[in-house]
Formats: structure tokens, sequence, C-alpha cells
């Protein structure tokens, strides 16, 4: 890969840049980010979870006959379950809002109503 796609020179500074960046400071586990992935085509296959790459060949000139595949770990529970899991979730925060609400609403009545009370009670009395 030529050196443009992943150096970048800092004229203000005069220093070279890594254009890849560690995660967090730790080593293990890099971003490569559009500097990197702007030389490739990238093919996402979710069915079969895996991911195919290949050399961009109008940016770097390479011919890239084959497509190079990369298993993904399958996730530990099925789709299906998945999409339950999602739904439960949305149903339970939208229940919980509107509970929310419902409460803000009736504890405002009760407010409005003991204001009018003592309203009532200082109109009275004047």
């Amino acid at each position: 890969m030529p050196a443009k796609y992943y150096l970048d020179y800092d004229h203000e500074n005069d220093r070279c840049l890594l254009l890849f960046k560690g995660v967090n400071g730790d080593l293990d586990h890099w971003v490569l980010g559009d500097s990197f992935l702007k030389i490739l085509y990238l093919v996402f296959d979710a069915d079969n979870y895996q991911v195919g790459v290949m050399t961009n060949l109008q940016t770097l000139g390479w011919d890239h006959e084959e497509l190079v595949t990369i298993e993904i770990p399958k996730p530990f529970i099925s789709n299906e379950t998945l999409m339950q899991t999602i739904v439960i979730t949305v149903l339970s925060v939208l229940i919980g809002l509107i509970s929310f609400r419902c409460y803000v609403k009736r504890r405002r009545n009760l407010a409005l109503k003991k204001m009018r009370k003592r309203a009532d009670e200082i109109y009275r009395n004047n």
C-alpha cells in the first residue's frame, strides 16, 4: 500500500503522522478508518457472517481478481431471539415513558387542585 494512504505530513509542526490510530492508547486494537478503507472494496454478507475485502483498482492500480473473506463470529443468540429482545425492550421503554408521563400529569393536576383550594381559602378569608 502506498504511504500516501497511511502517512500524512504536518507542515506546521514538521512531523509525519500515522493515519491509523490505537484505541484509547491500546496498541492491540486499531481504528483503520477512511484512510485505509478508501483503498478497498468491502462486501458485507450478513446471512453468512462474512466480510469480503479486495483492493480498489481505481485507487491503487492493483489487480483484484480475488475477494478475501473474513469470518465474523456468530452472535450467541439467534436473529429471532435478538428481534424479540429488541421488541420487548422498545415496548418496555414506551410503557415506562407513558407511565411516567401519566404520573407527572397526575402530580401536576394534584398540585393545581391544592393551589386552587388554597386560593379559594385565601379569597374567602379576605
